[in-house]
C-alpha cells in the first residue's frame, strides 16, 4: 500500500500522552467518543463512475480490539483489521473484520481487498491503537502520516499505563484549526471544551514533508 495517508487517531491523551489505564479509558468523555466515531466513519461521496461504495478501515492491536465493549466490537460500519499472533481471535463470520499477523500485513490486506472485485472499497485508513501500533505507523516509510489527538487536562495522568508515542514536532506540525476541519470534512468545535469536569481540545498534526 504505497503512498497512502495513514491517519492516527486516539480518542484522547493526557499531557503525558497517557491514553489508557488497566485496559480501559481513564476518563469518560461521550462527546469525544462521538467525535472519534464521526471522524472514522465519514467517507466522501462514492465516485459515480465506481459502483463500489466506500468504507474506512481501522487498524488496531489485539488489546485495543478486546477493550471495545461487545456491542461495539467490531466497530460498526468500518473495516476492522486486528494485528495479532492468534489468527482465530476473530470468528470467520464476524462482519468486515480480519486478523493479520503484522502491521505490514494489514497494509497488504488493504491492497489485496481493494484489488478484488468485491462489494466495497476501503477508503481512508485509520490507526486506532494501541501504542505500539501507533509507533509502527509513524515509522513506516513511504506514507503520509496525520495525527488527530484530543489533548485532555487530566490531573490523575500518573495512573495511565498505556501511552501514545511522543510526537516529534520537528517532523509533525501542529496545524491551524481550519486544516483539522478540512481533513475531518466537518466543522469541529474550536478551543477548549469541557465535559465531565475535564477540559480538552481537539488538535491535528501533520507531516507536511509527505503531504499528499
Amino acid at each position: 500500500m504505497s503512498g497512502k495517508t495513514l491517519t492516527l487517531i486516539t480518542a484522547a491523551a493526557a499531557k503525558n500522552n497517557g491514553i489508557g489505564a488497566n485496559y480501559a479509558l481513564p476518563w469518560r468523555l461521550p462527546k469525544d467518543m462521538k467525535y472519534f466515531n464521526r471522524v472514522t466513519l465519514l467517507t466522501p461521496p462514492t465516485n459515480p463512475d465506481s459502483p463500489r461504495p466506500l468504507m474506512n478501515a481501522c487498524i488496531m492491536g489485539r488489546k485495543t480490539w478486546e477493550s471495545f465493549p461487545d456491542p461495539f466490537r467490531p466497530l460498526p460500519n468500518r473495516y476492522n483489521i486486528v494485528i495479532t499472533s492468534n489468527p482465530s481471535l476473530i470468528p470467520d463470520d464476524t462482519p468486515y473484520s480480519v486478523a493479520v499477523p503484522s502491521f505490514a500485513a494489514a497494509l497488504a490486506h488493504i491492497d489485496s481487498f481493494n484489488g478484488q472485485q468485491g462489494q466495497l472499497l476501503i477508503d481512508r485508513v485509520f490507526i486506532v491503537g494501541g501504542g505500539r501500533v501507533y509507533q509502527e505507523a509513524m515509522e513506516t516509510p513511504g506514507h503520509h502520516v496525520q495525527i488527530f489527538i484530543t489533548r485532555v487536562e487530566f490531573p490523575d495522568a500518573d495512573i495511565c499505563d498505556a501511552f501514545f508515542p511522543h510526537i516529534d514536532t520537528k517532523r509533525f506540525t501542529l496545524q491551524p484549526h481550519q486544516r483539522l476541519c478540512d481533513v475531518a470534512a466537518f466543522t469541529v468545535p474550536s478551543g477548549v471544551q469541557t465535559e465531565s469536569g475535564l477540559d480538552y481540545e481537539f488538535l491535528f498534526y501533520e507531516d507536511e514533508a509527505t503531504r499528499i
